[in-house]
């Protein structure tokens, strides 16, 4: 697939699928109401319909298949975009359950033809067209948001800087220059709050004397942090524990600017905190990265992949829009899972296991909403 893709202009196959779930789908309904209309149980139109039925659906399966792939070579986009391609998501597979029940319903009435009274048939038919209709509704709206994602946030046409993106919005601003709104908690002069609802912590512009203004350090194992400033703000790590962003979140984007060069060990985004014993994070090893969910019972992981442990500054993000959940690595996808959506808010902030020194440049904390 690769190869032929390398002979086209297009970054995954998924433009060149989605129209044909659409006309399919369309003229299976078409087909089968002009069939019902001429009330002629033994046409050929009725069957005609259930081959594009089926084959709607197929190629719907195989868009949707296809947009999860398309969705991961996004990369890492603002909180807006991050939302909208998560719905678009969930759209897509509403829409792949209800043509799935409308054709495999559809198929059964016409192999069982032969045993069923007409009258009983054509109810029964009548009542497979109802999902139908619906799901040619839904086609329509997941190809709306899909539209909207392209043309007019430009995913999977032009690159999107986080940066860029988001201080073209309205209502956000750059760091330092948004709301004045303080946050119980919060330390205005160390976490800017920006007009989008976004807190960020940037070394090269705050001055951290204490780490405990920036942080609060929750740890049950023996946990020392020694704060001292060089390019951004350096902390000395020794055994495990949390720094947590005094502030809990919903769904949220988080990204950190950091420099792990001299820290070895494990270090954690942790994007929905209930207590050390229950908590879930985007977690870098030496060799790998996972999306999990430590409990008291175990660890239950949503997504893992092959990444080696970065030897200059990185950038990591993780976003959580209703039950998505994705890790990323300099703007590379690099995780991606799915879970329940979870109703309460919790805390962020990072979880570090290891010995070492690491550098924070820029902490970046945006609810998804």
């Amino acid at each position: 697939m690769e190869q032929l893709l390398a002979q086209t202009n297009l970054p995954s196959v998924h433009p060149a699928l989605v129209h044909f779930p659409i006309v399919l789908w369309l003229v299976g309904v078409v087909l089968e109401v002009s069939g019902l209309l001429r009330r002629d149980d033994d046409s050929s139109l009725g069957r005609y319909a259930v081959g594009f039925y089926v084959a709607g659906f197929v190629s719907a399966f195989a868009t949707w298949m296809s947009g999860r792939q398309a969705a991961d070579l996004v990369g890492l986009v603002d909180a807006e975009t991050e939302m909208l391609i998560s719905a678009h998501s969930d759209s897509a597979m509403q829409t792949l359950w209800i043509l799935g029940v409308s054709a495999t319903g559809r198929a059964v009435v016409e192999m069982l033809k032969a045993q069923i009274e007409p009258t009983t048939r054509l109810v029964l038919r009548l009542l497979v067209l109802l999902p139908a209709v619906i799901g040619a509704g839904m086609i329509g709206l997941t190809a709306d948001r899909g539209g909207g994602l392209v043309y007019g946030r430009g995913v999977g046409v032009t690159p999107r800087s986080i940066q860029s993106s988001a201080a073209a919005e309205e209502g956000m601003s750059p760091a330092g220059q948004g709301s004045a709104e303080e946050d119980q908690g919060v330390d205005p002069e160390l976490w800017q709050t920006e007009g989008d609802g976004s807190y960020v912590f940037q070394a090269a512009q705050t001055r951290v004397r204490r780490l405990d203004s920036l942080f609060e350090r929750v740890h049950e194992k023996p946990f020392q942090t020694v704060l001292r400033s060089d390019e951004g703000t350096g902390i000395d790590v020794s055994g495990e524990g949390f720094l947590l962003v005094p502030k809990s979140f919903g769904d949220v984007m988080m990204i950190a600017d950091l420099d792990l060069s001299d820290f070895r060990g494990e270090l954690s985004l942790v994007y929905h905190y209930s207590g050390p014993d229950r908590f879930e994070a985007y977690s870098m090893g030496p060799q790998a990265v996972r999306l999990e969910e430590i409990t008291a019972s175990g660890v239950n992981r949503f997504d893992e992949a092959k990444h080696l442990w970065p030897t200059t500054s990185t950038r990591l993000a993780v976003s959580v829009a209703g039950k998505h959940l994705k890790g990323y690595a300099d703007g590379q996808t690099l995780v991606h899972g799915h879970r329940p959506a979870i109703e309460e808010d919790g805390r962020v902030g990072l979880f570090l296991r290891g010995e070492g020194h690491v550098e924070i440049r820029e902490i970046r904390v945006r609810p998804i909403q």
